[in-house]
């Protein structure tokens, strides 16, 4: 689902169909109304004109740096695009390590 957001942020289309793996899943799509035998379009994905769409990269990528830390001081890199406006951001993100003391960093 978070790729038809993406794509229909970026006027992008798809299509899929949903391949439940077991007896287990068929019956939970059953319950939950959901046809697993239709084809689905992108409005079937996406519902309404206004889908936003964020990511943020934790480990070094293509598209987005990863968190990196320095000292008291992480940063990150995050990407939102908006569907409506066609507005597209990258946002560097700068966090004070200091204001969250519950964090635990692994090397």
């Amino acid at each position: 689902m978070l790729s038809a957001v993406a794509l229909k942020a970026l006027g992008g289309e798809i299509i899929g169909k949903l391949l439940p793996q077991s007896e287990e899943e068929i019956i939970r799509c059953h319950n939950m109304g959901v046809d697993v035998s239709k084809v689905l379009r992108m409005e079937d994905l996406v519902k309404g004109e206004d889908a936003i769409f964020a990511a943020t990269g934790v480990t070094d990528g293509e598209l987005l740096k990863g968190v990196q830390f320095k000292g008291s001081v992480g940063t990150t890199e995050s990407l939102v695009i908006r569907a409506k406006s066609g507005t597209v951001r990258f946002v560097d993100g700068r966090h004070s390590l200091k204001k969250k003391p519950n964090l635990v960093i692994r090397p």
